[in-house]
């Protein structure tokens, strides 16, 4: 008689699971790119002008004057009133202490700047907005939104505009001495005495000496 067949051999162990791979390692988030907040191509953080209004950041601050969650400084229309603060500018046209662009009733008559708009109702150059309809600075019976020489200098407002050529937070068009020399705009006119395409008016050295 045969002996027994041996019984077959044990299946061999299993081969051990291959070790761990590392984790995939993500690649870092790419950061969002600087703002700009007018695409001017520099960074708001190094831009003197981060919206581009022509009113400095150092002026208009941090803080948000029409509470809509803009610093001023970013924000090209600070006060919410529809008119641009490059528009309005720094000039304070009634005197309140309260730059235009950061002020809801530019010219102090009682109707806000955003009701009276950009329109020009007497035709003189100057906005609605920044002429009052119940203050008359020469005092010859006209509101200055009534008014074509407000100051009456006989320099029509539309020749002398908004600017403030001496920087004493009164536009031109209503300061009798533009450009603060001590000599009247009355008396100076709109010659140019240098030949330097600046008015006499406006020129705090007229004959260019």
């Amino acid at each position: 008689e045969n002996p027994p067949a041996p019984p077959p051999p044990p299946p061999p162990s299993p081969s051990p699971p291959p070790p761990p791979l590392d984790d995939p390692v993500s690649p870092p988030p790419i950061p969002p790119p600087p703002a700009d907040s007018d695409s001017d191509g520099i960074p708001n953080e190094a831009d003197p002008d981060s919206d581009g209004d022509d009113v400095p950041d150092a002026e208009e601050g941090t803080g948000d004057t029409d509470s809509d969650g803009i610093p001023d400084a970013t924000d090209p229309d600070s006060d919410g009133d529809n008119i641009p603060d490059a528009t309005e500018g720094t000039a304070d046209t009634d005197g309140d202490n309260v730059p235009d662009a950061k002020d809801p009733d530019s010219d102090g008559d009682g109707t806000p700047d955003a009701e009276e708009g950009t329109g020009d109702a007497d035709s003189d150059g100057i906005p609605d907005a920044k002429e009052s309809n119940t203050k008359d600075t020469d005092s010859d019976g006209l509101s200055d939104a009534e008014d074509t020489d407000s100051d009456s200098d006989n320099i029509p407002d539309a020749a002398e505009g908004t600017g403030d050529t001496d920087g004493d937070n009164i536009p031109d068009y209503l300061d009798p001495d533009s450009d603060g020399d001590g000599i009247m705009d009355a008396e100076e006119g709109t010659v140019d005495t240098d030949g330097d395409n600046v008015p006499d008016a406006k020129d705090p050295d007229s004959d260019g000496d």
